[in-house]
């Protein structure tokens, strides 16, 4: 009737709405600030790990010589702190040490991309952000896209249609599972949804694919599918640390019916898909190229981040 076309109308208007309209950001659908991190952050983890992404690229960048003078200030990723980067010159030294000679003209390259694309005072503001932060599970799925091409408009297109294509399987099997009505507003939550508005990530490469799979195991739940729900959250968990509160609701229920004496089973095979997940992702993580170091390593990062002041922080505390 009326109010189902209202509704699916008014569907297809935030899902336009979440591009911008297809304006995107402006100039094109590419996030390089997002990509800059994730891209290059991904492709070079052996060598730069959660410490020397800016130190790498002010080291490539003296070696490049674009004829302007490199920015005074970046952020040190070891403490947080924003410094002078005459003070970084050993740091880039040790970093550079930890590319071959191939590895290290292959990131000039990379790089060198960025450096044309983008204005230097944006590019000046990228390197104070606060580094390549995801898990080295997520480092490892990344690999699979960023680690063998060359940075170019092409490639970093192609790597920011990753997460709409996820994102379309997602809702279409919440539409497959929940009925029209329940998926038009799924998609009116997400396209009008300010926090997580294209300008954020959109654009960006493989920043939500924890959200697909949480939406994908969801839908899994309904129908019976334990074990594979339980896989994908595990998934979600290991990119993102927060998607295992996902389980809790599912816990309450498991509460509720071991309480009732009622078949609790289904939670068995979702606790073993979800821990299956876990370790299966801890392998990956320790195939980046640090080795199952990079997990110590993400602790540090992770440590080093919560106490220092961030803008991104939410909370209570905060």
């Amino acid at each position: 009737g009326k109010t189902g076309r209202l509704l699916a109308v008014t569907a297809i208007v935030a899902a336009l709405a979440y591009t911008n309209f297809g304006h995107f950001h402006g100039v094109s659908m590419v996030h390089h600030w997002e990509q800059f991190h994730y891209f290059l952050g991904s492709k070079y983890f052996p060598e730069v790990g959660y410490d020397g992404i800016y130190t790498a690229s002010l080291a490539a960048e003296r070696e490049l010589d674009g004829g302007h003078r490199i920015q005074s200030h970046v952020r040190d990723l070891r403490t947080n702190e924003v410094v002078a980067v005459g003070s970084l010159v050993n740091h880039m030294v040790e970093v550079k040490g930890r590319f071959s000679d191939e590895r290290w003209a292959a990131f000039k390259t990379d790089f060198d991309y960025f450096l044309e694309r983008n204005r230097y005072s944006y590019l000046t503001k990228i390197r104070r952000d606060h580094g390549y932060n995801p898990t080295p599970t997520w480092t490892f799925t990344a690999r699979l896209f960023s680690g063998w091409p060359t940075a170019a408009d092409a490639t970093l297109t192609a790597l920011a249609w990753l997460d709409p294509i996820l994102l379309a399987g997602m809702f279409v099997m919440i539409f497959r599972t929940f009925g029209a009505r329940i998926g038009c507003l799924a998609v009116i939550v997400f396209g009008l949804g300010y926090p997580w508005r294209f300008d954020w990530v959109g654009g960006a490469f493989l920043r939500q694919d924890w959200l697909a799979a949480v939406g994908v195991a969801v839908c899994l739940l309904k129908r019976g599918r334990f074990g594979i729900a339980g896989g994908l959250i595990g998934y979600a968990f290991m990119v993102r640390v927060f998607p295992g509160g996902f389980l809790v609701g599912p816990a309450v229920v498991f509460v509720r019916h071991l309480t009732a004496k009622q078949d609790v089973r289904w939670f068995v095979r979702l606790a073993t898909g979800f821990i299956v997940g876990v370790m299966l992702c801890l392998a990956a993580g320790s195939l980046t190229g640090r080795g199952p170091a990079a997990w110590s390593e993400f602790k540090w990062n992770l440590d080093k981040h919560h106490g220092t002041w961030l803008t991104n922080n939410v909370g209570l505390k905060n």
